[in-house]
This record gives C-alpha cells, structure tokens and sequence, in this order.
C-alpha cells in the first residue's frame, strides 16, 4: 500500500523502481495457514467491525474491499477463508492504486519463478537494469506449485481470487514481454 509513496516520495537522487510479486492463492494460503494460524481471519473481522483500522493490513484498501470484507459472516469462515480473503483484497492494490500502469513497476509471478526461474529472472534484471546470470537462479530449484489439490474456500471468496489471479498472471505475462531480449 505503499509503494506510490515509496516511488513518488522519497525523492532520491535516482529513480526507484518496485517489483510485486504474488503467489497463487492456495499456496500462499497453505503457507499463511500454517505459518500463522487465524491470524487473517481474525484482523479482517476486525477490520469488519470498523476496528484495526490504523492496522497495515487495512491500510490503502478501496472502499469496495472495505465494504466486501464487511459483508462477511467471520463464524462461518475458516482460517483458509481468512488467508484467501486477505491475499485477494491486498492483491487488488496493484490494480486499485495503478501500479499495473507504471513502468516503474514489475509484476511478478512466485509460480512462474519457481517453475522456470531463467523465464522469470531474465526480464526481470532487464528490467531493473542488472545482468542476467546463471548464478541468479542457481539456488531454485525448478517444480510446479500446482500439485496439491484446490483448498476448499467460501464459493465467493474462491471466485474473487480465481479472478484476480487470472489477471495478475496476465498482468504479469505482458511485463515479462515488455522486459523480454529480442
């Protein structure tokens, strides 16, 4: 939520640049779950009774995330729900505040990376004006995060997220061409 201030404000003597980079959604709801609990889920039900508000994870979210994090029952949804709901509305600030239409700003998928680092990592030095070398993705292990079967999620939560990650990943195939060699 801060990266227009962090690319426009900071007025340092060179130009800033930012890469985004998201995961797909059950992934990183396997990991959140796992990693944190209902922590999620519990500072979105906060966020819903108008509490937290001064919270980062509230923080630059549209009043129409505001109002869809409102609309939710938080006894009827799971800690997975919670990781889901959060991944999609903090994942909308790259559409809401624009970043999807600077050139200072490189989207970048965490699946792609892992499934082809040299695909990923070579426009993104490009774009960032640093040499590509074997040495930069060495360590990354190739494989498909895709292996593990859909978490089963609230149908509106799932079909929120199915959509907005479609179009990170479109988002992130036309940078890629944008910053491709040749």
């Amino acid at each position: 939520h801060r990266t227009l201030e962090l690319l426009d404000g900071l007025r340092t003597p060179s130009p800033g640049r930012a890469i985004w980079m998201y995961r797909a959604v059950d992934g990183r709801v396997r990991s959140a779950v796992a990693k944190f609990g209902p922590s999620n889920l519990l500072v979105l039900r906060e966020i819903a009774a108008g509490l937290g508000m001064d919270r980062w994870q509230a923080q630059g979210l549209s009043e129409e995330n505001l109002r869809l994090v409102r609309s939710f029952d938080y006894t009827a949804l799971s800690p997975e729900d919670g990781a889901a709901l959060f991944w999609y509305v903090r994942n909308c600030l790259f559409f809401d505040l624009g970043l999807d239409r600077r050139d200072d700003v490189f989207l970048a998928s965490y699946d792609a990376l892992i499934a082809e680092p040299e695909r990923v990592m070579r426009p993104l030095c490009t774009f960032l004006g640093f040499p590509y070398g074997p040495r930069l993705v060495a360590h990354v292990t190739e494989r498909s995060s895709g292996r593990r079967s859909p978490l089963e999620l609230h149908p509106e939560i799932r079909a929120r997220c199915e959509a907005l990650g479609d179009r990170l990943d479109v988002a992130a195939r036309e940078k890629a061409r944008q910053y491709s060699p040749g």
